[in-house]
Order: C-alpha cells, then structure tokens, then sequence
C-alpha cells in the first residue's frame, strides 16, 4: 500500500492503483472493499481484468453463482492469444469447486488448466489431490513424482508424504515428510506472509505438530482475516482438541 502511495504522488493512474489495492485487499479479507475498487475501477480496466478479478473475489468468499457466471464472462471476454492467463482462470475456478466439496467439477477446470498449459504445476498437484480424495492413490503418485523431483516447493512434497502414508508406505512417507518440513521451516523464516499458512497445513495433515500448525494458523488469521484464514484457525483447534488428552 505505501508503494501504490508513492506511484500516485508520481502521477501513477488511479484505475490501474485502485486495480492493484483491490488486490491487496483481497488479499488479507478486506472483500467488500475489494469489490468496491474493482467495480469502480471497471471503466477504465479491460473487460477480461475486471471480470476475472471479481470472479476470483466472488469464489474466495464462496459465492459460487456470481462467481460463476463472472468466471463464463470472463472467458467469453478474453481478447489474447496466449493462454496463460486462461489457464490461471480455469484453475482458479477450479480451486472454488474444489473448495466447496465438489471434486468432479474441480477436476474439470484443473485439467482445462492443464489442457492449456501442460507444465501447470499446481494444478498437477491440485488433481492429485482430487485423485487421493476420490481413492486414486497410484494416479496421484504419478502426478506428483514428477513436480517433486523439479520444483522446490514444499507443497508438492508435503502432498506426495500425505499419499504415500495413505498408500502404506511409511518409509518413503517419512523420507518425503522431512524434506518437505526442512523446506517449509526455511521458508516460513524468511516469507511468514507468504507461507505461514501452507506451513500449518502441512503440520496439521502431514507433519505430526498440532500444536506448531496451531500457532502458524493464529499467526496467519493475525495477517489476514480471510474465509481460508478462519477455515485453517478451526480445523487446527479441531485438531489441537482431538489431540489434547484427557483429563480426569
């Protein structure tokens, strides 16, 4: 925010500042007034970025009607020939679906994604983790293997743990688990904002530390109070309560 401050006292245009403040908004929950800058800033925007932007804004509030219907004319609006930012778009609507349980849909706009943009990594890992919920364990094995062996982030490696222990094989699990937790205590060091939240997931699912996915989770909802922030904060005091023992 006090960078967008400096480019408006250098004469930066007020569309493209109130485009790049929604985003920070959304970004830590403030979503009325992400809409708000959006719409008022749709005059000046093409078509295609206002559309996806509150598209996006709609899905991570779980409006999924608005969202979708903003998703649908986002894409008919799109004027380019390059095919990433579609393909952002479909993963993104993807991830909602995902979101909100139904994991038929999610896989269809994880793999649009990916029809686009083969080499999408994270919508490889979000379909393996469609495949893993919908029993697929070998499918998921196949998708990740490859992401864990030429990306470092966490999140691939994390997941494959996650598979592998549902799979039984508790070796190769661990393996996986210590790398992903070595890289996940690096990172959370160095970009709290950026991976505190990933961190938490990653105790609570995989890395055996309640109580340490507990207190990334607060630290989280402290930065931003967005409706993953809050839905994070309550599966790890569920978990934290499960956990505790009991008392007499």
């Amino acid at each position: 925010m006090a960078d967008l401050d400096l480019a408006r006292r250098k004469g930066a245009a007020q569309p493209t500042l109130d485009g790049e403040r929604a985003g920070i908004l959304q970004a830590v929950g403030c979503y009325a007034e992400a809409q708000s800058l959006l719409t008022k800033a749709a005059p000046r925007q093409s078509d295609f970025t206002m559309l996806s932007a509150l598209a996006v804004c709609r899905a991570e509030q779980g409006e999924t009607d608005e969202a979708e219907r903003e998703f649908d004319e986002a894409h008919r609006s799109y004027r380019g020939v390059s095919p990433f930012l579609l393909a952002q778009l479909d993963f993104r609507r993807g991830v909602m679906w995902m979101r909100q349980g139904d994991l038929p849909a999610g896989r269809a706009w994880l793999e649009a994604a990916r029809r686009r943009v083969p080499g999408y990594a994270p919508a490889a890992g979000h379909l393996a983790e469609v495949d893993l919920s919908l029993g697929d364990v070998d499918a998921a094995v196949a998708r990740l293997h490859p992401l864990v062996e030429t990306s470092d982030d966490p999140a691939y490696t994390s997941r494959l743990a996650l598979v592998l222990r549902v799979a039984g094989r508790h070796q190769e699990a661990q393996q996986w688990r210590d790398r992903a937790a070595e890289r996940y205590d690096e990172l959370v060091l160095r970009h709290p904002e950026a991976y505190a939240d990933h961190a938490a997931d990653f105790w609570l699912m995989v890395g055996a530390n309640v109580d340490g996915g507990l207190q990334l989770a607060l630290q989280t909802l402290v930065m931003r109070q967005t409706t993953r922030s809050y839905a994070l904060v309550r599966r790890a005091r569920a978990a934290s309560n499960q956990a505790a023992p009991d008392t007499p």
